[in-house]
């Protein structure tokens, strides 16, 4: 396999010295003109929900690229609104979430996000088992919002490098019935 550094670079030559950017560089007549090159978007973060015995899973897809990891690729902002004890509405916010929906019968809620400044937004959940959050490195934020009330079995909350935040925000109650567990730094917890 080929050192990453190695295909960054060697990337990066193929593409300033291309034909098609040669023959920009080359053109004559353009006389001190703007030249309008192609669109460059940046591209939304990507993450996926899957179901499977009462376990509602939602992972970030990282992309490794030298222009995804310091670019946006690789932040994920989901939402997950609660409709009822066990339902669960999982959508993606400037994120596509490949296999969004409405979720039934869901226990237990496990969020990945991994790399990259990641926003996890819940609102009135209730669950039986547990809430787990792997922020992963980067700036993260989990938020359980005051859209409602919130009944979790158990809440674990796992960060990596970068500014970290917690926050339980609003009016609404907070149901907590066992351990609410913190692991690595929490930059902020209000």
């Amino acid at each position: 396999m080929v050192p990453f550094s190695q295909r960054f670079w060697s990337s990066l030559r193929n593409l300033i010295y291309s034909p098609q950017i040669t023959a920009r560089r080359t053109r004559k007549g353009l006389g001190g003109q703007a030249v309008t090159l192609e669109s460059r978007a940046l591209l939304a973060g990507v993450a996926n929900a899957t179901f499977s015995g009462g376990t509602l899973t939602i992972t970030g897809v990282d992309d490794l690229t030298a222009a995804a990891v310091t670019g946006s690729t690789n932040n994920q902002q989901i939402t997950l609104t609660g409709g009822g004890a066990g339902v669960v509405t999982v959508a993606g916010v400037a994120t596509t979430v490949n296999g969004a929906g409405t979720f039934t019968g869901v226990t237990t809620i496990k969020i990945d996000l991994k790399l990259g400044d990641d926003t996890a937004t819940l609102t009135n959940i209730s669950i039986t088992g547990g809430l787990t959050y792997l922020g992963g490195d980067g700036d993260n934020r989990l938020t359980l919002d005051s859209g409602g009330n919130h009944s979790y079995g158990s809440i674990t909350v796992t960060n990596g490098d970068g500014f970290d935040v917690f926050e339980m925000d609003g009016t609404g109650d907070l149901t907590v019935a066992g351990a609410l567990t913190i692991t690595g730094v929490c930059d902020h917890l209000r």
